[in-house]
């Protein structure tokens, strides 16, 4: 798992010094994740409160569950507004800069350029087999499948002689 408060450095060397410079890359925090869970912490606690209240409320509890109670509920506005200001503040400020990142990363080359072809068929007796010839003959086929549904003619047998991987559905469409 990656630490998200190590921050990335790095180092720059000078011929007579050797010094590290660190820039933090606080793009990586999930800020709008920990702001939600505090929201919904605060939430949480709103609402214990109110039940704690009526439960109160209904037996006459006193005046010190009053306290109790004022207290949980005007204490349950902390974690929902620091939940607020995280979320805010990550879509505000590093969300930008979370899709800039993403949009500078090169792809890698792609090293092996073949691709396989797949070929519906359906009663192609008479053109299945230059089909599956003609996507062998190119260099960059490596396998060619045909999925048979279910045909009534010899599609089956003649892409199967023409080199193809033959699968066959039997449910129709």
């Amino acid at each position: 798992m990656r630490n998200f408060l190590t921050p990335k450095g790095s180092t720059t060397a000078t011929p007579h010094s050797t010094e590290t410079i660190f820039k933090t890359d606080f793009t990586g925090l999930p800020l709008f994740f920990w702001g939600t869970l505090l929201t919904l912490c605060g939430l949480a606690m709103y609402l214990g409160g109110i039940l704690f209240s009526v439960t109160r409320l209904i037996l006459g509890l006193g005046e010190q569950f009053r306290s109790w109670n004022m207290t949980i509920l005007w204490y349950s506005g902390v974690p929902s507004t620091a939940g607020i200001i995280l979320g805010a503040l990550d879509l505000a400020l590093l969300l930008p800069t979370k899709r800039r990142s993403r949009l500078r990363k090169e792809l890698s080359p792609v090293v092996e350029k073949q691709v396989v072809v797949a070929l519906t068929a359906y009663n192609d007796a008479p053109s299945i087999g230059q089909a599956v010839a003609d996507f062998r003959n190119h260099p960059r086929v490596s396998r060619v499948i045909v999925v048979d549904n279910n045909s009534s003619d010899e599609t089956f047998n003649i892409a199967q002689r023409e080199g193809a991987r033959v699968v066959t559905e039997t449910r129709p469409g």
